[in-house]
């Protein structure tokens, strides 16, 4: 390129050339490295937390500090959980939550939340013998549900409303094991029928 170079220095036209061929091979050469570094730094980028995965962090991290012994345990009416733990979870999320239902709540906090034990969100927080159970439509705002539930407990005549106990299907099935859960096809295995049918359950709620 060199020899190119003084070979044509006074021709203006074969000076452009070859400088133009000159900045090209240049920019060429660069690119696998620019390539490369732009890969690393994507990566990196990546590897970072996003904030809803830091507040998965967090906030298991107080669960397991008022529930170390969170592990599995028998399905049905054993595992309700209360409305203060009701209303803990949607605290905890409602900046990422917002008006959103059931639909995005359990892909994107239950399930993340119960992934590392595979077991159900009532499990990780600390399971309740049910008061009452709960019917209800997914589709619905997940705020609007947890005020519901709240003014019935308010409603329910018990002072200490906050203890009362439901059974509510995303939070008290393991949502890692929904066929389980669904009894393997036998209806009377179900979480559903067992909860029930328990004598504790004082009313369902729709």
């Amino acid at each position: 390129i060199g020899a190119a170079y003084l070979s044509c220095e006074f021709d203006s036209r074969a000076h452009r050339r070859m400088l133009f061929m000159m900045m090209f091979i240049c920019v060429a050469a660069a690119m696998p490295a620019a390539s490369i570094f732009a890969v690393i730094a994507k990566r990196r980028e990546s590897a970072q937390p996003t904030k809803l995965e830091q507040r998965h962090a967090s906030f298991k991290k107080r669960l397991l500090a008022s529930n170390p012994t969170a592990g599995p345990s028998e399905r049905g009416p054993s595992r309700a959980v209360t409305v203060g733990k009701l209303l803990d979870l949607f605290e905890g999320f409602q900046d990422f939550i917002q008006a959103r239902t059931a639909y995005y709540l359990v892909p994107n906090v239950i399930v993340p939340l119960t992934k590392s034990g595979r077991i159900s969100y009532a499990e990780l927080a600390g399971p309740s013998s049910l008061d009452y159970f709960i019917s209800h439509f997914w589709g619905t705002s997940f705020a609007h549900f947890v005020e519901t539930v709240q003014k019935h407990a308010e409603c329910a005549g018990s002072e200490d409303w906050r203890s009362l106990a439901y059974w509510i299907c995303f939070i008290s099935n393991n949502q890692w094991r929904v066929e389980e859960e669904v009894g393997n096809g036998d209806w009377r295995k179900s979480s559903f029928y067992l909860a029930l049918q328990d004598k504790g359950c004082k009313a369902t709620c729709m």
